[in-house]
């Protein structure tokens, strides 16, 4: 499953932007259109490779083992590293307060992981109902014909007793 594993790397980095643009923009976020673009961006990115991934898994009928959250942790942080000197690169101002800063990546880092690990597991959730159900789909679909062909067949009222006067 190799396009899975890029489309999951691409959907990591695009959380790891969002997550450093908003340890960097802080409450310029909400007032500044370019931070807020440059967010967006990121969490548009992870929700498109998100669904790309959803559709893969779909497709295969089962999903590849989910990250270590510690790896996952970890690669979040290192994306935020990525996005981290790209915005140094592009001008953006560092961290306001100095104190904490590492310590509000990595926040944002293992609640992203966190919220990737929530996902997985819906997905898993979701393929094992669906393959539980399919069995089930396929015998309705079977029967149906059978069953709406049997139901055309008859009136839609009793029939017996007397016929009707003829007319005079």
């Amino acid at each position: 499953m190799r396009p899975f594993a890029i489309i999951r790397a691409i959907g990591i980095g695009g959380l790891g932007t969002a997550a450093a643009i908003a340890a960097h923009g802080g409450d310029r976020l909400a007032t500044d259109p370019l931070w807020l673009l440059a967010g967006l961006a990121g969490a548009l990115i992870a929700l498109a490779a998100s669904s790309s991934c959803w559709r893969l898994v779909a497709a295969a009928g089962a999903a590849p083992p989910p990250l270590p959250l510690p790896l996952l942790a970890a690669t979040l942080l290192g994306a935020q590293l990525g996005a981290h000197a790209g915005l140094q690169a592009a001008g953006a101002p560092s961290h306001r307060a100095a104190a904490g800063t590492l310590a509000l990546h990595a926040l944002l880092a293992l609640a992203a992981a966190l919220l990737v690990r929530l996902l997985e597991r819906k997905a898993g959730r979701a393929l094992r109902a669906r393959a539980t159900l399919s069995p089930m789909v396929v015998e309705i679909r079977r029967r149906a014909p059978r069953a709406i062909a049997a139901t055309r067949s008859r009136p839609p009222f009793p029939v017996g007793g007397r016929a009707p006067p003829e007319p005079a």
